[in-house]
């Protein structure tokens, strides 16, 4: 089964399993036993992590200001997902311990080699086309939605040596910059992390980084 995904590369998808169930596969078949050539899928539910505070991202993740380089949609048996290349511009601090292990072994190659300064982003959502079936999935939080023209900071976890990295707190973690200074949430205003954000250092990034600064006097500031 072969993909092609919407965002801004294309991606293979791997052959799903026959001797499990197969979400994806099993909603394909009874769309092309209809006759539809387009298939909507409903996005999973997910848990936040707990994380409420500035004070936690500084204490227990990573920050980065980054850019989108590049976007790849693929779809394994359960969902359509979204990969994206960042462009890590600033480590603003980093988590003192990276777990070390391999990409996943379904990463899109059409976002490989990753360069010294670029992690992966993965989220569930998207739009794909699967055996001529256009396979779409709302992603589990809009604020996920990431854009190839903009700056953002994202408070996250790395793994795979540096070059994998997952939210925080989903996108309550993430803040569009502006002015090369404004930060403005992706996330609900009711967050409770947004909403410390917003009080403790103003939505503004000088302030975030006198603030780590305080927290941490000798960041980590490397990504890998």
């Amino acid at each position: 089964m072969t993909a092609t995904g919407n965002a801004w590369q294309q991606a293979p998808t791997p052959q799903p399993e026959q001797d499990h169930y197969s979400r994806v596969a099993v909603a394909i078949q009874r769309a092309k036993a209809t006759g539809l050539n387009q298939l909507i899928l409903s996005s999973p539910l997910v848990m936040k992590t707990g994380v409420r505070t500035v004070n936690d991202l500084i204490r227990d993740y990573s920050l980065l200001r980054f850019t989108v380089v590049d976007a790849v949609s693929t779809v394994d048996d359960q969902n359509v997902q979204t990969w994206y290349k960042l462009s890590v511009v600033d480590v603003l601090s980093r988590q003192a311990q990276v777990r070390q292990r391999s990409l996943p072994l379904d990463t899109p190659r059409a976002l490989l080699p990753l360069g010294g300064s670029e992690v992966l982003f993965v989220v569930t959502g998207g739009t794909a086309v699967v055996d001529g079936i256009t396979v779409t999935e709302s992603p589990v939080d809009t604020g996920l939605v990431l854009h190839k023209d903009r700056q953002y900071v994202g408070g996250f976890l790395l793994e795979a040596s540096g070059q994998l990295a997952e939210t925080a707190a989903l996108s309550a973690s993430l803040y569009e910059i502006s002015n090369n200074e404004d930060l403005t949430p992706l996330g609900s205003p009711e967050d409770p992390l947004v909403r410390d954000f917003r009080d403790y250092v103003g939505n503004r990034l000088s302030t975030l980084r006198n603030t780590i600064g305080r927290q941490v006097p000798d960041p980590i500031t490397s990504l890998r």
